[in-house]
């Protein structure tokens, strides 16, 4: 019973979240809450089957409302752009008008963390050569230890992690790290390109 009477609590949360910031998002009450032990991650959103999942229920209930808040505007707005920081401007308003004053001030951090001129973009060449970095400094690490620590590290799941780093496969190809071979004596960890890579 207690799993039980966890997801209604939870699902308490998500309605309260929906009431008081986004009365107009899910009016049919689609969306779902459920908490899954192995996410890489806090939180994550799942468009097809419309639910917000969640690795933890975190102790401080401003830190978990600010979770929330960012997986639903996430259900609309699938990147930190402007739309999302609306969505989360929207939030830390309304978190202002209703006294929540420790609410508005995380979401406002939140907020300020995606400033596009603040904002470090992480692109495939970055991974690349943050491979390159960890197997110059770590040359015994093993290929499945390297996968999980930069997925969790980029908030993925091993699998998504390989599809969209699609190169980082052909490391296992190549028998873990046998490619890296060249590259260890050759660069160092601030200059090792995608090219000595693979």
């Amino acid at each position: 019973m207690a799993g039980y009477k966890e997801r209604k609590e939870l699902q308490r949360d998500l309605d309260y979240i929906r009431e008081t910031f986004y009365p107009k998002w899910d009016k049919k009450r689609e969306w779902k809450i459920q908490r899954v032990w192995h996410l890489p991650f806090e939180g994550k959103y799942e468009v097809k089957s419309k639910r917000i999942l969640i690795r933890n229920v975190l102790e401080d209930k401003d830190e978990f409302y600010k979770l929330l808040i960012h997986e639903v505007c996430h259900s609309v707005a699938f990147h930190h752009g402007k739309k999302f920081t609306n969505r989360l401007l929207k939030a830390k308003e309304k978190a202002e008008q209703t006294g929540q004053k420790e609410l508005a001030l995380k979401l406002g951090k939140d907020i300020e963390s995606y400033d596009p001129d603040k904002r470090q973009i992480i692109g495939a060449t970055d991974i690349y050569n943050r491979i390159g970095e960890i197997v110059v400094d770590a040359p015994q690490v093993s290929w499945a230890n390297l996968l999980k620590f930069l997925s969790r590290e980029n908030a993925m799941y091993p699998e998504e992690f390989l599809k969209k780093f699609k190169k980082a496969k052909n490391l296992k190809k190549k028998g873990g790290f046998i490619a890296f071979d060249k590259m260890r004596r050759v660069c160092g960890p601030s200059t090792c390109q995608k090219k000595d890579l693979f």
